[in-house]
């Protein structure tokens, strides 16, 4: 059950309110410790008492979570960034995929006008993996760029099968001492492996 803070009930309870969302999309395969991007909806930039900066730089476009029309429904969480000059593309590859990413909710107090910035005051939405990211570009005269990533409902079929990518980095960043993917670059010289009981 989702528990509220007492300041969040209670302005939940108001006939009108006003959000803006917190997108964290965290980079794993690299080995650095800060997120790969932090964006938020919001007109300035946002930093939580957890001292997460969260910058207004105009790129998260739009979150669309599934819509549960079924008991077990497989549509996707979808997140829309903009990115007209194409500067993403270049960071982006394959490591993108598999990453954890977070969506979370903040909310205006109506009688200041100013973002609650307590983390209690926020409401996570969505936390969960990267399934898979595309550009989807116009070219008419007021074209568009956008990036869409795409991540897994979390009512999503447990029967469905997907693709999974694999590589050594991925590996790595989940089981540290697993060795599997070690060479699976390599050439295709001969090794010998140890086999059985010792």
């Amino acid at each position: 059950m989702i528990q509220l803070s007492p300041t969040l009930t209670e302005l939940l309870n108001n006939n009108s309110i006003e959000v803006f969302y917190m997108l964290q999309i965290d980079d794993y395969y690299s080995g650095k410790t800060d997120p790969r991007l932090l964006s938020t909806t919001f007109y300035r930039d946002i930093t939580l008492s957890n001292n997460i900066t969260y910058m207004s730089d105009g790129r998260l476009i739009s979150i669309a979570p599934p819509r549960l029309e079924s008991i077990v429904d497989k549509s996707t969480f979808e997140i829309v960034l903009a990115d007209p000059s194409f500067e993403m593309l270049g960071s982006l590859d394959a490591s993108l995929i598999g990453n954890l990413i977070q969506v979370t909710v903040g909310f205006v107090n109506i009688e200041t006008n100013l973002p609650l910035l307590n983390v209690e005051d926020t409401l996570l939405i969505y936390k969960g993996r990267v399934d898979n990211f595309a550009y989807k570009i116009n070219t008419e005269e007021f074209g568009e760029s956008v990036l869409i990533i795409t991540c897994g409902s979390p009512m999503i079929n447990l029967d469905g099968i997907r693709q999974y990518h694999l590589n050594k980095d991925y590996v790595r960043s989940q089981y540290p001492d697993d060795s599997c993917c070690d060479q699976i670059n390599e050439s295709s010289a001969s090794l010998a492996v140890k086999w059985g009981k010792i």
